[in-house]
């Protein structure tokens, strides 16, 4: 894996170098970033224990990713913001991207108002990913195909774990400037081999002058097997002042319906972002989000009573050229 690894890498960032403006037939970038995750859990367990176990644990994570993108058809960003070029444009392309994560955990655990010894360690772990996907755009009749694979390999003290999923889907330009896309993926995991549909609408259009506003609607939920699901929905607003200049705000409202523990868990995500082209083909671009998730308190069939807080704040910066 790292032997690979040694190879994509450089040949993915050294076009950061190269810069000009236009048209297109590559893009690259990095992006760095980071999040805090802090949960707290409380259980009540049924007589005759009676005890309270109180949990706390806070997650701290880093993350690096690089990707090269070719525009086998080229890409010309002369409509439009230059942010939107390839949606405008009907761009087909291919992408094969990496990215690393670390993860360092924290745990403490308190009981019945005595404060005890942490009881379990949960290791760090890292996980390499490569992605591989294509759009293909049949730019006369406006639909297109998508296709996606993912490889990751975790590595902690207890587990080396390799996956792989895979992503099919076809969407349609109902307008010059508006999309309706579906698509399905399956990983790889164990015997559930959990699937994901998706479906999003875009849409991108003048608004006064020369500002322009971008507007997302999506559906994602996820079938875990045993009847268990995943589901979110996302409602998204992106302003454009002015062609190289962007900023917006989107909303996940999520349910994870688990049957065995006989709850829904529920969560927000919030998702604030910008980007500018310090050049016609150099862009930045800062993301920021704030993940909330709950659940209300639940007595599992064994009379044990339970809930569960969770809040995850992160950032990253990115840097992108196309030449």
């Amino acid at each position: 894996m790292k032997s690979l690894l040694q190879i994509v890498v450089p040949g993915l960032l050294f076009p950061l170098s190269i810069a000009c403006a236009g048209d297109f037939s590559f893009e690259s970038g990095l992006l760095i970033g980071g999040s805090e995750h802090d949960w707290e859990a409380r259980a009540v367990f049924a007589p005759p224990d009676l005890t309270a176990i109180d949990t706390i644990a806070n997650d701290s994570s880093d993350e690096i990713r690089a990707f090269g993108r070719w525009y086998f058809d080229g890409l010309s960003d002369e409509r439009g913001p230059l942010a939107q070029a390839g949606l405008v444009d009907r761009a087909s392309y291919v992408e094969l991207a990496y990215s690393r994560s670390e993860v360092i955990h924290g745990l403490e655990f308190f009981e019945a108002g005595t404060v005890v010894e942490p009881g379990l360690v949960v290791p760090d772990f890292e996980t390499d990913s490569l992605d591989l996907s294509l759009r293909r755009v049949s730019e006369d009749s406006g639909w297109f195909g998508l296709a996606g694979l993912r490889y990751t390999d975790t590595d902690d003290a207890l587990l080396i774990d390799n996956r792989t999923s895979l992503r099919l889907g076809v969407g349609k330009y109902l307008l010059d400037t508006t999309t309706l896309q579906f698509s399905m993926s399956r990983f790889d995991i164990d015997e559930n081999n959990p699937t994901e549909y998706e479906i999003a609408l875009t849409h991108l259009a003048p608004l006064r002058g020369q500002w322009y506003y971008a507007a997302t609607l999506g559906y994602t939920r996820i079938e875990r097997g045993y009847d268990a699901f995943d589901e979110a929905w996302r409602a998204g607003l992106s302003l454009y002042p002015a062609r190289g200049l962007e900023f917006g705000f989107a909303v996940d409202v999520v349910d994870d319906y688990s049957p065995c523990f006989e709850c829904v868990f529920s969560g927000d995500r919030y998702h604030g972002f910008a980007s500018w082209f310090i050049s016609p083909s150099e862009q930045l671009s800062l993301r920021l989000w704030l993940d909330e998730g709950r659940t209300e308190p639940v007595e599992t069939p064994n009379g044990t009573r339970w809930d569960w807080r969770s809040e995850q704040l992160g950032l990253s910066l990115a840097f992108s050229v196309r030449f």
